[in-house]
C-alpha cells in the first residue's frame, strides 16, 4: 500500500486526535479529583462524561461547522470552572449509606450540582475531540482506522503514564497537551495566534490553582507546619492529599515530648502495641511519611519493613521527618501496595502495623473502589496471619468516624483469629474516636492496658457483614446501591439521552444495538479485569496503567488477526467468549491460590485476559463490516456508558455477578447482529 503525502497528514490526524482523546481523559481523571476532592469519590463519572463527549462528538461528524476550532476555548472555561469550584464550600448532607471523608457540612453548594456541572462541562469538552476522530475514521477502510486509533490511544496513556512516574506538576501535563493540539490550527495563522493565546491564559489558571503543591502518582500534596490551636507551638508538620488531611509527621522522641506535652498522646498511640510485645522484626503496611517505623525504632526493632504506595510520600518522610526513621540501616523501605508485599514475601513478622490506612482516592477510574479497601478483607487477613511468627501480633489502628465501619474490621479480624483479638478505645480528636485491634497469638493473653486512657471495648456489632475481595466496599453501610449514587446516574441517563436526542431527531432511528452492547459488554469486563489484576499484582498506579495499556495491545492484535484472517466463525468466538467468561466467574481468586506464585499468575492472567481478546476479535470483526463508520463507533462508546452505569452494581451484588451480567449482555448483542443479518439479507 503506498501513501501519499496527504495520507500521511490524515494518519498524523487520526493519532493524535485519538492520543489527545485519552490523554486528556486520563489527566482529568487525575487531576479534577485533586482540585475538587468530593469528585475523587466519583471519578467514573469523569470517564463516563469523556465517553459520553466523544459519542456525542462521533455522532456530529456530517455537520459543516469544525468543532475544533472551539477546542481550547472550551478547555480555558473549563478550567476557569473548576478554579471557581475548588473554593466553595460542598454541601453532603444528602449521602447516606456511605462514608466519604472530610464532608460533613450542612451549608454550601450540594454535591450533586458540582457533579452534575463537572460532568457536562468534561463532556462538551471532549465533543469536538470526537467529531474529529469520527472524521478521521473516514479517511480509512475500517480496520486500518481502528488500528490507528487504537495505537494513538496506547501513547496517550503511555505518554501521561510517564509524566506521572517522573512526577511532573498539572503546569506541564497540560502544557504538552497543548503543544500537541497546536497541530491541528497550523493551517490557520490566526487561530494558531489565537488559541495560542488562549492557551497562555489556561495555563496561567493552572499555575494559580496549583502554587506551591506537590504531586505524587495519586494525590496533589501540601505540606503545613501543624502548630497547636492551645499552645501555639509547632507540633510537627501537617500532610494534606488532595485538600484533605492525610498524615502528620511528628518528632515523638521523649525529648521532645517533654518540650511538648501535647505531643504525648500521639506517641501513646503509635507506642500502643509495643506495650504489650517486643518485637525484633516488624512490618508496617502504609508506612506514609515515617510515624511508625520511628515508634518501633523507639521501641528497639532491630528490623522495620516499611510499605508505603506512595513514592512521594515515602521521599517526603525521609526528608522532611523530624526523626529521620527512613534513614536509619535497620529500616528497609518498600515502594508498593500493601496486598501486594503481603502476597510476595515469604518472610513471618513479630509485629504486623496496620498504619492510618485511608486513601481518599479510588482505585481506578474503571471502579468506585476505594485503593485502600482490598487490605481490609477477610481474605488479606488470612494472608497476613500466614505471615505471623509464633507468637506474634497484627496491630490495626482506626479513626472511627462511622460505628459501623468498626463493626466490619472487627467481624472480618474475628473471622480470622477467632479469639485472639482484642479491642482497645482511645481518643485521638474526638472521645473515642480511635479503635486499635489487636490480634494473632500475641494478643491471646491481653486482658487490660497498662495506660488509663486506652480501654477495652466489646461494642462493636458483632453480627455486621464483613468485607471480601468480591464485595470490598468498606465504606458502604450494607450491600445496595446508595440513593445517591442512584440519583447521580438518573441524572447522568437524563443529560445523555438530550444529548443524543439534541443532535438530530434521526439519531435514535439509526441506533446500532449490536456495538451498544459491544461496549457495555467490554466495559464491564475491562472493571472485573482490572480489579481482579489489583489483588494480583496490587493496586499501583503504575499496575492500574499497565493493565489498561496490555488490554488496549491486546485489542490492537484481535484487531490485526481480524484484518488477516481470511474468514472468523463469529459463533464458534461467541462461544469461546461466553465459555471463558464463565470459568472466570466460576472460579474464584483463591482457586489459584493452589499454585505456587509464578504459576498461579499466569494462569489467573491468561484466564482474566482471554475474554477480552475474545471480546476484541468479535468486535473488530463486526466493525470490519461496518459502512458508518463513526456512528458504530459512537454507539459503541455510548454502550460503554451503560456498563459503566452498571459497575455500580458490584455495590450490592459482588464483582463476581458483573461477569454474569457480561454474559447476559454479549448473548443478547449476539442474538442482535443475527437479527441484524437477516435484515440485511431481507
Amino acid at each position: 500500500m503506498i501513501f501519499n503525502k496527504d495520507d500521511f497528514h490524515k494518519i498524523i490526524d487520526l493519532f493524535l486526535v485519538s492520543f489527545l482523546a485519552l490523554y486528556f481523559e486520563i489527566l482529568f481523571i487525575r487531576w479534577i479529583p485533586s482540585s475538587v476532592q468530593i469528585v475523587a469519590y466519583f471519578t467514573n463519572i469523569i470517564l463516563i462524561s469523556s465517553f459520553l463527549g466523544l459519542g456525542l462528538g462521533c455522532l456530529l461528524t456530517e455537520i459543516k461547522f469544525e468543532l475544533m476550532k472551539a477546542l481550547p476555548s472550551l478547555l480555558l472555561i473549563m478550567v476557569t470552572l473548576l478554579m471557581g469550584i475548588s473554593h466553595m464550600p460542598v454541601k453532603a448532607t444528602f449521602i447516606k449509606g456511605e462514608h466519604l471523608l472530610g464532608f460533613y457540612e450542612s451549608q454550601g453548594v450540594n454535591f450533586l450540582v458540582i457533579i452534575v456541572i463537572i460532568f457536562i462541562f468534561n463532556a462538551l469538552f471532549f465533543v469536538p475531540l470526537g467529531q474529529k476522530l469520527g472524521i478521521c475514521l473516514k479517511y480509512f477502510r475500517p480496520l486500518i482506522a481502528y488500528s490507528i486509533n487504537i495505537t494513538g490511544s496506547i501513547m496517550g496513556i503511555a505518554v501521561f503514564s510517564f509524566l506521572s512516574y517522573l512526577m511532573f506538576e498539572p503546569f506541564h501535563w497540560f502544557l504538552f497537551g497543548l503543544l500537541l493540539m497546536c497541530w491541528f490550527f497550523i493551517p490557520s495563522k490566526k487561530r494558531l495566534l489565537f488559541n495560542g493565546l488562549v492557551f497562555v491564559s489556561t495555563l496561567f489558571v493552572i499555575l494559580q490553582m496549583n502554587a506551591g503543591s506537590y504531586w505524587s502518582p495519586y494525590y496533589k500534596i501540601d505540606v503545613y507546619p501543624y502548630i497547636s490551636q492551645s499552645s501555639k507551638k509547632v507540633l510537627g508538620l501537617f500532610i494534606s492529599a488532595n485538600n484533605t488531611h492525610h498524615q502528620y509527621a511528628f518528632n515523638l522522641t521523649e525529648e521532645s515530648v517533654k518540650a511538648l506535652p501535647e505531643l504525648k498522646h500521639y506517641k501513646e498511640i503509635y507506642e500502643f502495641p509495643y506495650d504489650f510485645i517486643s518485637p525484633r522484626n516488624v512490618l508496617i503496611l502504609g508506612a506514609g511519611s515515617g510515624n511508625d517505623a520511628a515508634a518501633a525504632l523507639r521501641r528497639g526493632a532491630k528490623e522495620v519493613y516499611a510499605v508505603e504506595i506512595d513514592p512521594f510520600i515515602a521521599s517526603l518522610g525521609g526528608k522532611i521527618h523530624p526523626e529521620r526513621p527512613y534513614a536509619s540501616k535497620n529500616v528497609h523501605l518498600f515502594i508498593d501496595d500493601a496486598r501486594s508485599f503481603i502476597k510476595k514475601t515469604d518472610a513471618r513478622f513479630d509485629l504486623i502495623s496496620f498504619g492510618y490506612l485511608d486513601a481518599h482516592t479510588v482505585l481506578s477510574q474503571f471502579s468506585s473502589v476505594r485503593l485502600d479497601n482490598f487490605i481490609y478483607t477477610k481474605e488479606s487477613f488470612k494472608d497476613i496471619k500466614n505471615h505471623l511468627s509464633e507468637d506474634g501480633m497484627v496491630s490495626l489502628t482506626y479513626l472511627v468516624f462511622r460505628e459501623w465501619i468498626g463493626s466490619k474490621l472487627y467481624t472480618a479480624l474475628k473471622d480470622v483469629f477467632g479469639d485472639d483479638l482484642r479491642v482497645f478505645r482511645a481518643s485521638t480528636y474526638q472521645e473515642g474516636d480511635t479503635a486499635i485491634f489487636l490480634a494473632g497469638p500475641g494478643a491471646r493473653n491481653i486482658s487490660a492496658a497498662n495506660n488509663p486512657d486506652f480501654k477495652l471495648y466489646y461494642g462493636f456489632d458483632k453480627n455486621s457483614r464483613f468485607i471480601t475481595d468480591d464485595w470490598p466496599y468498606l465504606y458502604l453501610f450494607k450491600r445496595e446501591i446508595p440513593r445517591h449514587y442512584l440519583v447521580i446516574l438518573v441524572l447522568i441517563f437524563i443529560i445523555s439521552f438530550l444529548g443524543v436526542v439534541c443532535i438530530g431527531p434521526g439519531t435514535l432511528k439509526k441506533f446500532n444495538a449490536h456495538f451498544f452492547l459491544l461496549g457495555a459488554g467490554f466495559m464491564l469486563l475491562e472493571t472485573v479485569g482490572i480489579t481482579r489484576f489489583a489483588l494480583l499484582f496490587g493496586s499501583t498506579w503504575l499496575v492500574n496503567s499497565a493493565v489498561i495499556i496490555s488490554i488496549l495491545i491486546m485489542v490492537l492484535l484481535a484487531n490485526l488477526y481480524v484484518w488477516r484472517a481470511r474468514s472468523i466463525d463469529i459463533k464458534a468466538v461467541y462461544f469461546l467468549l461466553i465459555a471463558t467468561i464463565f470459568l472466570d466467574w466460576l472460579l474464584k481468586p483463591e482457586f489459584y491460590l493452589v499454585f505456587n506464585r509464578p504459576i498461579g499468575i499466569m494462569l489467573s492472567s491468561l484466564a482474566l485476559s482471554l475474554p477480552m481478546l475474545f471480546a476484541s476479535v468479535i468486535f473488530a470483526s463486526s466493525f470490519k463490516e461496518a459502512k458508518d463508520i463513526p456512528g458504530v463507533f459512537a454507539y459503541n462508546m455510548l454502550g460503554a456508558i451503560a456498563g459503566g452505569f452498571c459497575e455500580y452494581i458490584s455495590m450490592a451484588t459482588g464483582f463476581n455477578f458483573l461477569l454474569l451480567l457480561a454474559i447476559a449482555i454479549y448473548y443478547i448483542s449476539y442474538r442482535s447482529k443475527i437479527i441484524g443479518n437477516y435484515k440485511r439479507l431481507a
